[in-house]
């Protein structure tokens, strides 16, 4: 797994983190992605404690073999 995150302002100007999540073809199939997905949100926000900051997390996800399709260099 690769995490990957920009801080910026979100569309109406609050501050924002966006996490860019690549994981393993495994865990991105359909049968296994909500729960790894939720999984993932949940160690972040534990382990970064992100409840008690003043931005707003976004979170999006991508398999490996999608990104290697999409060669995304924000991904990389």
């Amino acid at each position: 797994m690769r995490i990957r995150l920009d801080v910026k302002p979100d569309w109406n100007e609050n501050p924002a983190i966006y996490f860019r999540v690549t994981m393993s073809d495994e865990a991105t199939r359909k049968d296994r992605l909500w729960d790894a997905t939720e999984l993932v949100r949940a160690r972040l926000f534990d382990e970064l404690r992100l409840e008690e900051l003043d931005h707003q997390p976004y979170f999006k996800f991508r398999g490996n073999s999608e990104q290697a399709e999409l060669q995304d260099p924000a991904w990389a």
